[in-house]
């Protein structure tokens, strides 16, 4: 099951900028909802500056498991993990 859409929209030579969106089928119609912006930057040496942006402030205390604040969170998380540097 897919809960959210990652969307590369604008990029150069040293940055890329994805939009995250969540999708709702409710029979032929879908429902795209914004969920946020990821912006990856080469900041040289082999790293990567990280900038997430979500669409809506997020209270993850206020949110379910599969809401779109949660699903925006995590998959933040996940691109932090991915590009964090190893000490």
């Amino acid at each position: 099951m897919v809960n959210a859409l990652v969307v590369p929209w604008e990029s150069d030579e040293a940055t890329l900028s994805m939009s995250v969106t969540s999708a709702r089928v409710d029979g032929w119609a879908i429902e795209h909802l914004n969920l946020g912006t990821i912006k990856l930057t080469d900041a040289g040496n082999d790293r990567t500056r990280i900038a997430i942006a979500p669409a809506e402030p997020i209270r993850l205390d206020q949110q379910t498991p599969d809401s779109p604040g949660r699903i925006f969170d995590n998959f933040s998380r996940l691109i932090q993990r991915r590009f964090q540097v190893a000490s």
